[in-house]
């Protein structure tokens, strides 16, 4: 897989370690490539390309970025939409089928006692949303975390597995995290598959195996 940019010289290419840090050192272009990376994530303009051999791969379907790992949510809108997707294909596949159908049943004959029990005519939808069932039991993946690394780590998996994500981008984490933690989040990422990019604004002591891109402050690539 390979990051590149019009207005880059050198390709960030994440080899079979898929772990990269990229330190730009020009206070200028650290935000300016930060910024496009993060629109392009959200879904407008930033001019980056994300490949995987020869295929070009959408960067907000693949990409995540942590600018601020105290921020990290493991059930943003994204992991909540999709989480209950799955909730759902799983509901209505054979014998849990016949248990939600009988299960919603129940709720509309519970609804049909309250009726009548009330000075109100009531109507219900007939085809209730097994999605806003979950919504409304407040269903969500649970944060197992004691700490911020655990909890950096189990976002990782969420982001891999359930978000099918193939790259997260970290800003200068390594202001947060020591170097073994950095090992262990790389460790995590190589168990699912996933490659991380550290943007960092000075080089810091990451593991030799992480491959490395430099912008200085003269803003020149090495």
């Amino acid at each position: 897989m390979k990051l590149v940019h019009p207005q880059l010289e050198q390709q960030i290419i994440f080899g079979d370690n898929n772990s990269c840090e990229w330190v730009i050192e020009s206070p200028e272009l650290l935000f300016q490539y930060i910024q496009k990376l993060y629109m392009q994530i959200n879904g407008t303009e930033g001019g980056f390309v994300l490949s995987e051999g020869m295929e070009e791969v959408e960067l907000s379907k693949y990409a995540e970025i942590v600018i601020d790992p105290f921020m990290i949510n493991l059930n943003d809108r994204k992991v909540m939409t999709k989480l209950y997707m799955e909730l759902s294909q799983i509901a209505g596949d054979g014998e849990n089928y016949l248990m939600t159908q009988e299960i919603m049943g129940s709720l509309q004959k519970y609804l049909f006692l309250l009726e009548q029990q009330s000075p109100y005519i009531l109507e219900t939808n007939p085809n209730i949303d097994i999605m806003a069932i979950f919504k409304a039991l407040g269903v969500k993946i649970q944060d197992y975390s004691e700490n911020h690394i655990e909890k950096t780590n189990q976002y990782i998996k969420i982001m891999a597995g359930l978000l099918r994500k193939r790259l997260i981008i970290f800003v200068n984490i390594g202001c947060y995290f020591t170097n073994e933690q950095i090992v262990e989040l790389i460790k995590t990422a190589k168990c699912e598959e996933i490659s991380l990019l550290f943007i960092e604004n000075i080089q810091r002591n990451f593991p030799k195996e992480v491959l490395h891109y430099i912008i200085d402050e003269d803003k020149c690539e090495i």
